[in-house]
């Protein structure tokens, strides 16, 4: 017998019955998990060096807890950054080592999902950035503004940006790092962003083949 009302959480036991006597059984509490699910995902920043910056992330689901990631290790609390298990991360007084790209996962007993990556960009002056694309680069590192640190495929940089930055690609054929546009198709480059592309060398040099892209 259910505790009276028509949900299906609650408490549930059964009696027990015979000719000669009833037992009832003890209590069974049933919980029904609603899985997690992201409803706003973080977004990109950019601060000026020495301001403060937090991430938000808006979930669903029944006891959810979070984890916040920096460039794919976990978060703890520590003066400098704070709420990393909370759905908003905060990190005061930013340096030019926190740039990078922030995730959170969210979990409860039966479901977990992880949000998409927010790059956040220090900055030493409130203009839009460059970022750099170099196909053969050893060392890519969010966010991508020098060459040394160039993300390999444009998709990635254009993720990375923020309303008005310039993506600056070098040589080469650019197959990879594929995106499925609002419309299903499948391409190299999708511009979520309001961004600008440039190639260093123009159009002879720099190529995007689309046919090979992979999401």
């Amino acid at each position: 017998m259910a505790n009276g009302g028509a949900r299906p959480s609650g408490v549930y036991w059964v009696w027990v019955t015979n000719f000669f006597s009833a037992q009832a059984s003890s209590n069974a509490t049933l919980t029904v998990f609603n899985p997690a699910q992201i409803i706003t995902q973080p977004a990109n920043a950019g601060v000026l060096l020495g301001s403060n910056v937090s991430f938000t992330v808006t979930a669903s689901g029944t006891a959810v807890g979070y984890q916040w990631y920096f460039d794919w290790t976990p978060l703890t609390d520590n003066g400098h950054v704070t709420g990393s298990a909370t759905p908003t991360l905060s990190i005061t007084n930013v340096e030019n080592s926190d740039g990078g790209d922030y995730q959170v996962l969210i979990s409860n007993l039966l479901s977990s999902v992880t949000s998409r990556r927010a790059t956040l960009t220090p900055l030493t002056n409130s203009g839009p950035s460059i970022r750099y694309v170099n196909e053969s680069n050893s060392t890519p590192a969010s966010p991508y503004l020098t060459w040394s640190t160039a993300a390999t495929d444009i998709q990635t940089a254009v993720n990375a940006s923020l309303a008005g930055d310039q993506i600056v690609v070098t040589d080469g054929v650019y197959q990879s790092g594929g995106y499925l546009a609002p419309d299903g198709a499948l391409t190299c480059v999708v511009n979520t962003n309001a961004v600008t592309l440039q190639s260093v060398n123009g159009e002879n040099a720099t190529s995007i083949n689309g046919s090979n892209a992979m999401r």
